[in-house]
């Protein structure tokens, strides 16, 4: 889990610094999913160790919002340039592995 973690981690970075070097955040939204999925990360671990009296419960909600917002804002995105059946299929693998996981 750690060198998942850390994977992320180093692509919103490299992703990030792209975006603030080049003025350009075309990626800014992918950015933001994996940032979402690694709170989400981060929340099922912390659940796992110390339960309903740590910070994975509100790590696992923040990660839900920032994923959602990201999936609009992509959305948004393709719906500019004609694709809106892309943001479909997210949505409906989204809620396939959540379903999978148990929430």
């Amino acid at each position: 889990m750690k060198i998942i973690k850390g994977m992320i981690t180093l692509i919103v970075v490299a992703i990030s610094l792209y975006g603030l070097m080049t003025k350009d955040f075309s990626y800014a939204p992918l950015s933001s999913l994996l940032l979402g999925a690694l709170f989400a990360i981060m929340g099922i671990e912390e659940y796992k160790m110390k339960g309903k009296n740590g910070w994975g419960l509100i790590l696992i909600i923040g990660s839900l919002l920032i994923i959602v917002m990201a999936l609009f804002s992509v959305g948004v995105a393709l719906t500019t340039n004609g694709m809106l059946a892309s943001i479909d299929v997210i949505l409906i693998i989204t809620v396939k592995g959540l379903n999978q996981i148990g929430y």
